[in-house]
């Protein structure tokens, strides 16, 4: 299974452009696609990334280049504290090697955001970053259903 993991406050302008494409990439109604659109990234949610072959994270990001998306590869970060109300996609991926013993193959992709003010409209950035990163998404998918 692949995840599609967009967190972020839909109530606060580009910074729910997370929730937004987990969203869209849902309506696309894939096989062996899965989504989640958060508003933080919590423990309880470790168990679901365990079960990914490769997890996606979709946020937003205030020191992005307008019209750039950014992707990076996540590894786990296992830390001595637990994690309070949300963590970070290091964190959670380390909660699922940790308990259930996967270590599913894990990228973060961030979108560009410029107003974080309150309101559920998106930014013309955050707007062209959901576009590109639909893009990135739907290449991501097939290349991995292709190595399946």
């Amino acid at each position: 299974m692949l995840l599609v993991l967009g967190y972020g406050n839909d109530l606060r302008s580009d910074d729910g452009v997370g929730p937004r494409v987990a969203q869209l990439v849902a309506e696309w109604n894939l096989p062996g696609v899965q989504t989640l659109a958060l508003p933080l990234l919590t423990p309880e949610f470790a168990e679901t990334v365990a079960a990914a072959q490769a997890v996606i994270f979709v946020d937003a990001s205030v020191d992005g280049e307008a019209g750039q998306i950014q992707v990076r590869p996540v590894h786990p970060v296992h830390r001595r504290t637990a994690i309070g109300h949300s963590g970070t996609p290091e964190e959670l991926v380390a909660l699922a090697e940790s308990i259930y013993g996967a270590r599913p193959t894990a990228s973060l992709l961030t979108i560009p955001a410029s107003d974080l003010g309150f309101g559920e409209e998106l930014s013309a950035v955050a707007q062209e970053g959901v576009a590109q990163a639909l893009r990135h998404i739907r290449q991501w998918i097939s290349e991995e259903s292709n190595r399946a």
